[in-house]
């Protein structure tokens, strides 16, 4: 992980887009709950470090002088009233009861930051709804249903068009247990039907980021994967690895793509969903991709050369369930335009 080209991250209210503001309202840090203390008056402290001393920092590097929750931090954001969507990684071993979800945390002013917070903005996790950590896709993804709806937040509008490469795109999140950051990037390949890579600067706690398409501000993705290295020594102390680096490994950051669980959100929600129709094609086609139809497509295969994969509220549903035959499939160009890829 580290700083991919130069370092662009900035604290929240430096940011005067509307849009990106009221995004940042939606994502949480999910924090070891020992970092949050019970004030005993419907209030919580949260334990922290500086920044600079925990990591023997040079001067140089951003953010120095600042707080850093002194637990573990990750970040995850607000798909449905009572639902945030994250890494799948972030748990690992660890019960869910060990963690808090906490909005808010961040700086208000130059140097003013928020370490107290009302009982309100803190929210425990109930059930892990599903997840998935696929090392060979890469697909990294999990929803966690909270102890109550959240209020006076919203929720992030998810894209159900797919993006390209050289899609301009932005993350908000908590770098290394910092106050939130926002920062800005591309897309800069897609690599496979799970995941795309980005030229955004995420480092261990950025793990669950939404990532943001910068022109419609829709939810594309979640960040899940980097290089293991966010800092280097110099002789006046550790700063931010700058990526591409011939010293290090250098893998853009991988972002799971919004398609692996928009379905599974979906599917969440009390209101009635439309469903439609959709039907595998046995023989592949001549770059190997297996195509899916809806039930109507005027070039849907005949009835001997068709799985029927059941029926769905959203095309990406249908292509999920379409993996558990081929791996390698498509959403047919004419009736699936949004999920073709060719």
């Amino acid at each position: 992980m580290g700083r991919w080209g130069n370092d662009d991250r900035m604290d929240i209210y430096k940011v005067t887009d509307i849009h990106i503001r009221k995004n940042a309202k939606s994502v949480a840090c999910i924090c070891d709950r020992r970092s949050l203390r019970d004030n005993g008056d419907g209030t919580f402290i949260m334990d922290v470090r500086n920044y600079r001393e925990e990591f023997s920092l040079s001067i140089v590097e951003p953010f120095h002088d600042q707080p850093i929750s002194a637990g573990r931090l990750c970040t995850g954001f607000l798909v449905a009233p009572d639902i945030i969507a994250t890494a799948g990684s972030v748990f690992g071993n660890r019960r869910l009861s060990d963690y808090f979800f906490l909005f808010g945390f961040e700086l208000t002013a130059p140097g003013a930051v928020k370490v107290i917070f009302h009982k309100g903005n803190i929210y425990k996790g109930v059930e892990i709804i599903e997840e998935n950590n696929n090392r060979e896709t890469r697909s990294s993804w999990a929803l966690i249903k909270l102890d109550r709806k959240v209020i006076n937040r919203p929720i992030v509008k998810l894209a159900e068009k797919k993006v390209s490469l050289n899609t301009p795109v932005y993350t908000i999140g908590h770098p290394i247990g910092l106050p939130l950051k926002f920062g800005e990037g591309v897309i800069v390949g897609e690599s496979s039907y799970a995941f795309f890579s980005t030229s955004l600067d995420i480092y261990q706690g950025n793990s669950g980021n939404p990532v943001f398409n910068s022109e419609t501000h829709e939810v594309v993705g979640l960040i899940t994967h980097g290089d293991t290295a966010d800092f280097r020594w110099t002789e006046d102390g550790w700063i931010s690895v700058q990526y591409p680096n011939p010293d290090y490994r250098s893998v853009e950051p991988k972002c799971t793509k919004i398609s692996e669980f928009i379905g599974s959100i979906e599917g969440k929600q009390k209101a009635p969903l439309k469903l439609s129709k959709y039907y595998l094609n046995k023989n592949a086609q001549s770059n190997g991709d297996h195509e899916v139809h809806k039930f109507g497509c005027k070039y849907m295969p005949n009835e001997n050369n068709r799985i029927s994969l059941g029926s769905f509220s959203h095309s990406y549903e249908a292509i999920k369930r379409a993996r558990e035959y081929f791996l390698a499939v498509n959403g047919g160009y004419n009736c699936l335009p949004d999920c073709a890829t060719a």
